[in-house]
């Protein structure tokens, strides 16, 4: 665990945020596992975290088909 959070930015194209309308379309219970996956993220629990090539990684959340994001250019250390 990080003794400072680690910082977490949306990507944001034509004033649109993919992951905010992703998010939206999520059932409660989908979108409660997803604020508690961002926040273990940012607290430095990197387990779920999976490279899959060229500075892109996602991280899995066992929970049904499209529950999970992908993390691009993570710095860590």
């Amino acid at each position: 665990m990080a003794d400072e959070l680690l910082e977490i930015e949306e990507f944001e194209t034509s004033g649109r945020s993919p992951f905010g309308l992703w998010f939206d379309s999520l059932h409660a219970t989908a979108a409660a596992k997803v604020t508690i996956a961002l926040m273990r993220l940012q607290a430095g629990y990197l387990s779920n975290i999976k490279s899959v090539g060229s500075g892109v990684a996602e991280y899995k959340i066992d929970f049904g088909p499209g529950t999970g994001f992908i993390l691009e250019k993570m710095e860590i250390g």
